[in-house]
């Protein structure tokens, strides 16, 4: 029998917790090994031996290019499989995942101040060489794994699904990007799809796999919050960027600080991104929206060529026009 069907069976067979399974890998040498043992020995007949599902995912990990990192191999590559909750294999496309890592989390509803703070948190990890983990959701993590790609720092992806599909379908084209630049991971064999259970364990898995968590940006309802919370209960380090008292777009990073389960991390934007924060329409925007035509009445007179300078702000992220028709700040 081959050691990678041997560890896809154990790992993916059902009626012993993951705790008797280490519990037999530290009395046995291998899967192998307890698979011919255990053959002959047990007869819990809600035990299944058959070895056909592992060779059908076998070969279909072949078909994808999926291998496998076991626990063994996981110990081996400087990760800290201590953790009770550490699966015994790990399906990845691409290069073999990396322990110096970081997991960059937050909202799915980013503002313009969030991605610039993504990609200034990626040059401090790049010049200390860190690998970037994330999921593949909108927001932080997407602008998080598309920045590392672009800046070719290592990138990881940890899924919810099986590696032979994409959800959301529609982030094909990142996912075969991250296959060949970078690294898709994900604790489900070829076929599973996405469930309401499977984002927990994703979660969990980015934690594990990570030293450490940054929180970009979050309000007090984000997931992401969840993530952060996680991480610190499994004695990992957690930080966050402290925000205006009464911004509601980092409401979670700043009750994360109050609460000591994050540290603050200083971050600071380009000066030159900062000055366009700071514009006078900008921070008029920030007090309530406005109509373009209120803008102009507003503030013509002060600046002249109010309409390039809206151009200016909103190419650059600062102001967005919403479905309403009035033009809204996009900072904290």
């Amino acid at each position: 029998m081959k050691e990678s069907i041997a560890w896809i069976w154990f790992h993916e067979l059902k009626g012993l917790t993951l705790s008797e399974k280490k519990q037999m890998l530290e009395l046995y040498d291998s899967p192998a090994q307890i698979y011919n043992v255990a053959k002959e020995k047990v007869t819990d007949k809600n035990i299944n031996f058959s070895l056909i599902h592992a060779e059908e995912i076998y070969e279909k990990n072949l078909q994808y290019n999926i291998k496998t990192l076991t626990l063994v191999g996981a110990k081996l590559a400087g990760f800290d499989t201590s953790n009770k909750h550490w699966p015994l294999v790990i399906y990845y496309v691409g290069k073999p995942p990396t322990s110096h890592s970081v997991a960059l989390i937050g909202t799915r509803d980013l503002s313009a101040m969030g991605y610039y703070f993504v990609h200034e948190i990626l040059d401090k990890l790049k010049s200390d060489n860190y690998s970037v983990y994330s999921g593949f959701a909108s927001g932080v993590e997407k602008v998080a794994i598309d920045g590392a790609l672009r800046n070719d720092i290592s990138a990881t992806a940890v899924l919810t699904h099986g590696l032979d599909r994409c959800y959301p379908r529609h982030k094909w084209r990142l996912m075969e990007q991250l296959a060949q630049q970078g690294t898709l991971i994900s604790p489900y064999s070829v076929e599973t799809e996405p469930n309401k259970y499977s984002f927990a364990v994703r979660n969990q898995l980015l934690t594990l796999m990570t030293r450490q968590t940054i929180l970009v940006e979050a309000s007090l309802t984000s997931n992401a919050l969840s993530i952060a919370r996680l991480a610190h209960e499994m004695g990992k380090p957690v930080y966050t960027i402290k925000g205006p008292h009464k911004s509601l777009r980092c409401s979670g990073n700043n009750e994360l600080l109050k609460g000591k389960i994050a540290q603050p991390i200083d971050v600071r934007l380009k000066q030159e991104t900062n000055l366009y924060f700071q514009h006078k329409i900008a921070q008029r925007l920030k007090i309530e929206p406005m109509r373009f035509d209120e803008i102009m009445a507003t503030f013509s007179r002060e600046f002249g060529d109010v309409t390039n300078l809206m151009l200016m702000l909103e190419h650059n992220r600062i102001v967005s026009l919403s479905s309403s028709g009035k033009w809204v700040y996009n900072g904290w």
